[in-house]
């Protein structure tokens, strides 16, 4: 991992929201900021930072709250997440990052883009949840699990008041343990753990997770007001939307759509192909 260090910011409302900073040596660098998905970690980050083009650049890399060491049970929504980044850039002084999402992170980061239109140098939106695209069994999924996880997050906060919730959290390194699993995903066991929750549910409340999986749902993003460059990222082996949304069918003005060889798990499954199109993306915004 390039030679950074982990920080916090307290919310207003006393929350400890954990990032990871790294600045290179030398003159004041442009910024990178990364925004993991759903019931992970910044560690998901970790690998793709090491890649040499990086190294020349600022790159502040959050847990989300309720995520990682965010630990919260309150404030998860979009809002919550974007007022959180803002801080954190408050905090460090970066102005125009490049805000890199993945999944519910890229959702994020277009929340972030309408709340502050003018400190926004760029989007890239690595497996956007475009909710109007989805492949058929996401949306026959929520329609089956809507009415569950409502009532399952019901459960979990009204046992919170009781005063019944853990005490402590792992935390899992997830560029290690991707690392670990992606060579053993012949085995269908090792499959559905890596893709399904629970290990994630180990790591935080689960009232958090359910609040997270309904923002995916909840906030749906401009994507055809969007007024800054934009490069969307959308896995051509069994991501979450269509096919057919590789050539942009979503289709927002000044939107770069480009299919790429992976699964949903585009970090893990094509780290090279994701930093050779954000290279290429981000020496076109230099050029412009």
């Amino acid at each position: 991992m390039n030679p950074g260090h982990d920080r916090y910011v307290e919310t207003v409302g006393g929350v400890q929201i954990h990032y990871y900073l790294y600045e290179p040596t030398g003159e004041r660098a442009p910024a990178f900021l990364f925004i993991h998905g759903l019931g992970s970690n910044w560690t998901r980050w970790k690998r793709l930072s090491e890649e040499r083009f990086f190294k020349s650049f600022r790159l502040i890399i959050p847990d989300l709250r309720g995520h990682g060491r965010s630990i919260a049970r309150r404030g998860i929504h979009a809002d919550g997440f974007a007022s959180d980044l803002e801080l954190i850039l408050k905090k460090e002084g970066v102005e125009r990052p490049v805000v890199v999402g993945h999944c519910l992170g890229a959702n994020i980061a277009v929340r972030f883009w309408e709340r502050n239109p003018q400190n926004v140098r760029a989007l890239v939106l690595i497996e956007p949840f475009v909710t109007e695209d989805l492949q058929p069994a996401w949306t026959i999924l929520h329609a089956v699990l809507g009415p569950i996880v409502g009532l399952l997050e019901g459960m979990a906060r009204g046992l919170n008041r009781l005063g019944l919730r853990r005490a402590r959290y792992r935390f899992i390194d997830y560029s290690v343990y991707d690392d670990w699993v992606r060579p053993r995903l012949t085995n269908l066991f090792n499959v559905v753990r890596w893709m399904g929750p629970w290990l994630d549910l180990q790591c935080m409340p689960v009232a958090s997770y359910i609040a997270s999986y309904r923002v995916l749902f909840r906030y749906r993003p401009p994507w055809r007001t969007i007024n800054v460059p934009v490069l969307a990222l959308i896995a051509r082996q069994g991501g979450v939307l269509s096919p057919e949304s590789s050539e942009g069918p979503f289709n927002p003005p000044g939107v770069q759509t480009v299919g790429i060889e992976a699964s949903h798990f585009v970090l893990t499954d094509n780290r090279k192909g994701v930093v050779q199109q954000i290279q290429s993306f981000v020496e076109g915004l230099n050029k412009g």
